[in-house]
C-alpha cells in the first residue's frame, strides 16, 4: 500500500465513482439541513412561490440522499471492493483473477503463496487501522461538538422545538454520530485482525498445515468482512499525508517478522 514512482494500481479507478457519489450524498445531506432551517421562516418570505419551492425541495433532497447512499452501499462500493479483493488474490497466488494490473502495490517480496497473502493482509490491516485511528480522532471531536450544541439546545427553555428537531436530525445522522460509531467499530475489528496476524508472523505459524491454512484464510475473510460491514471509504487525504511515516514504520515492523 505504498506510494512510490513505479507503483501501478489500476484498481483505484473503480473507487472514483464511489468518491464522486459520496461527495454528492454529503452535499445533498447538508443542503437538506439548510433547507429544513429555511422552512422555519417560510412564512416570512415575500413571495408564496418561494415558500412552495422550498417546501417541495426538502423531500427531493432527502430522497436524493437516500438514493445516492444506497447506490454506494449496495452497488458501487461492493463492486470496487470486489475488484480490490480479486487483485489481492491474483497478487498473492500469481493467478490472473483480475483484469486490473498492479505493480508494487504491496511491499511484499514473498513468492506467490498463502504466506504472501498473510503478509499482504497484515500490511493492509496496518495501514487501514492507522488511517482509521486518525479518522476516528477527528470524528470524535466533530461528534462531540455537535453533541454539546444539541445538549445546550435541549436544556434551554427558550429553544424552539423545531431547532431541537433539526439539531437531533443532524447529530444522529449517518454523517455525524453514526459515522463515528462505524469508524470506531471498524478500527477495533481491523486492529484485532492485525494483532493476530502479527502474532502469526512473530511465531511463524506453519502455513503448510491445516491449522495454519485455516487461520490465514479466517483472518483474510475477517478483514474483508470488516470492510463490507463498515461500508466506509478511508480518507485518501489522510492516507497520502501520513503514508511516508507509516511506510517507514511498516518497514521497521516487517524487518522483525519471521516469514
Amino acid at each position: 500500500m505504498n506510494i512510490i514512482p513505479d507503483r501501478i494500481d489500476e484498481v483505484e479507478r473503480h473507487y472514483e465513482p464511489v468518491k464522486m457519489v459520496s461527495d454528492l450524498a454529503v452535499y445533498l445531506y447538508w443542503a437538506s439541513i439548510v433547507i429544513s432551517i429555511i422552512i422555519l421562516y417560510k412564512d416570512s418570505m415575500p413571495y408564496k412561490s418561494w415558500s412552495d419551492i422550498i417546501t417541495y425541495l426538502f423531500p427531493v433532497l432527502v430522497v436524493g440522499k437516500f438514493i445516492t447512499q444506497n447506490v454506494i452501499n449496495l452497488w458501487l462500493l461492493p463492486a470496487a471492493e470486489n475488484n480490490r479483493r480479486e487483485s489481492m488474490l491474483s497478487d498473492s497466488f500469481g493467478v490472473p483473477l483480475s483484469q486490473d494490473q498492479t505493480n508494487l502495490y504491496y511491499n511484499n517480496k514473498l513468492r506467490p503463496s498463502l504466506d504472501r497473502m498473510a503478509l499482504s493482509t497484515m500490511e493492509n490491516t496496518y495501514f487501514t487501522k492507522n488511517t482509521l485511528l486518525i479518522m476516528l480522532k477527528r470524528s470524535i471531536i466533530i461528534s462531540g461538538a455537535y453533541f454539546l450544541l444539541w445538549f445546550v439546545l435541549l436544556q434551554s427553555r427558550d429553544t424552539s422545538i423545531d431547532w431541537v428537531w433539526i439539531a437531533t436530525q443532524t447529530l444522529f445522522s449517518e454523517l455525524i454520530l453514526l459515522k463515528t460509531l462505524k469508524i470506531g467499530v471498524y478500527y477495533f475489528r481491523v486492529s484485532t485482525i492485525f494483532r493476530e496476524l502479527h502474532t502469526h508472523h512473530l511465531y511463524k505459524i506453519n502455513a503448510s498445515n491445516n491449522t495454519g491454512i485455516a487461520k490465514i484464510i479466517e483472518l483474510f475473510t475477517e478483514y474483508e468482512t470488516a470492510k463490507a460491514h463498515a461500508s466506509l471509504l478511508l480518507s485518501e487525504k489522510i492516507f497520502k499525508k501520513h503514508n511516508p511515516r507509516l511506510t517507514a514504520e511498516w518497514e521497521k515492523l516487517k524487518s522483525g517478522l519471521s516469514y
